[in-house]
């Protein structure tokens, strides 16, 4: 979703990225939520700022951590002028640092050289299961501004992205399968149509059939699981519709 915004809106695309901390390790986000509502507050009295976050989580291994996670989050912001990006430092870490248990030094606020190579980082950088959240951890990953993406809402933006890495997919196998140039792209836009006509269905055996007595036994007109499960077996065998 990042990268595919910045490539197709390089001149809207952020300048400026902000990778903000912590000392506590712990898997609360309610403090750090309001801190960042400070901070983009803050940027706002002076540009138009928008953001994306994504939460990591730092891998315990390092000499001063004390074996402890503690998180962290990637800050793409819109709407601020690389050239402004000393002012923004300023702001970041005086107000997250008003709200958050951090150190001003430890918050890392930089101009973008290259937009799109950091976007692609950073969705390469999110699957990494080292830097995931702690097993059980049940707060959001991925948060953004409103308008963060230019002329989609978020739920667009991710339909735009799942289309845009099903059309790399089908590439991907037109090339295996030996096609090249147009031809591949006519053959993986053909299997896109194709995969677009397709209704999945789910069906589940339970509804085939009322619930048991409390012996096990089937009522009248029900069938017993095992004449249920032969069914199903029969159906997939002969690709025959459910």
């Amino acid at each position: 979703m990042l990268a595919l915004d910045a490539e197709e809106h390089l001149d809207q695309a952020p300048q400026i990225v902000a990778i903000l901390g912590t000392r506590t390790a712990t898997e609360d986000m309610a403090p750090f939520y309001r801190g960042r509502e400070k901070v983009i507050l803050a940027l706002r009295r002076r540009w138009p700022a928008e953001y994306a976050s994504q939460l990591e989580y730092t891998t315990g291994k390092g000499l001063n951590s004390g074996g402890e996670r503690r998180p962290h989050w990637n800050m793409p912001l819109k709407g601020i002028p690389a050239v402004d990006v000393d002012q923004a430092r300023e702001i970041v870490r005086r107000v997250w640092c008003q709200h958050v248990d951090a150190e001003p030094e430890a918050q890392y606020v930089e101009a973008l050289l290259n937009t799109g190579a950091f976007m692609e980082y950073v969705a390469s950088h999110f699957q990494k299961v080292d830097q995931a959240p702690p097993e059980g951890f049940r707060g959001q990953r991925f948060n953004c501004s409103r308008h963060y993406f230019t002329g989609r809402t978020r739920a667009e933006a991710r339909v735009a992205a799942r289309e845009s890495l099903q059309l790399d997919r089908e590439l991907w196998k037109a090339t295996q399968a030996g096609f090249e140039g147009q031809e591949a792209e006519a053959v993986a836009d053909e299997a896109i149509a194709l995969a677009k006509t397709i209704e999945w269905r789910i069906y589940s055996p339970k509804r085939l059939y009322a619930p048991m007595s409390q012996d096990m036994t089937p009522g009248p007109g029900m069938a017993p699981p095992a004449v249920v499960a032969a069914a199903l077996a029969w159906w997939e065998a002969n690709d025959a519709p459910a």
